[in-house]
């Protein structure tokens, strides 16, 4: 989905470039209004981007920094299987589930953290 986004808004910034690249002539009120509704379709993508994932980034996709303490959602990588939603931090790539903000922490076995996204603001 993602990657399907990037090509969408990438097109949609070719076509705004190639209208103001190929006036030789000040844009005209067509051109602009080109412009100005090919803006507003890539920020509507983004928002819906957004919305779609709910917050949520794949850890294949993007880390949190180092030591930050972020939601995962992890999936089970024993027979019994099963999904979890916890707080946990990573460092240099390794997952570790925290007890609670600024609190102990260990590491994240038996589990693969296929998600992250912000806390919540307070």
């Amino acid at each position: 989905m993602k990657e399907f986004i990037e090509k969408l808004i990438g097109r949609l910034e070719e076509k705004i470039d190639g209208n103001k690249k190929y006036t030789s002539t000040p844009l005209g009120n067509d051109a602009k209004n080109q412009i100005i509704g090919m803006k507003k379709a890539i920020e509507i993508v983004n928002q819906l981007a957004e919305e779609y994932n709910n917050g949520w980034i794949l850890t294949e996709e993007s880390l949190p920094d180092n030591n930050r303490c972020v939601l995962i959602k992890a999936e089970s990588t024993t027979i019994a299987g099963g999904t979890i939603i916890a707080v946990g931090a990573c460092h240099n790539g390794f997952w570790f589930v925290q007890s609670g903000l600024d609190t102990l922490s260990f590491p994240c076995n038996g589990y693969k953290v296929v998600k992250w996204r912000e806390l919540p603001k307070e």
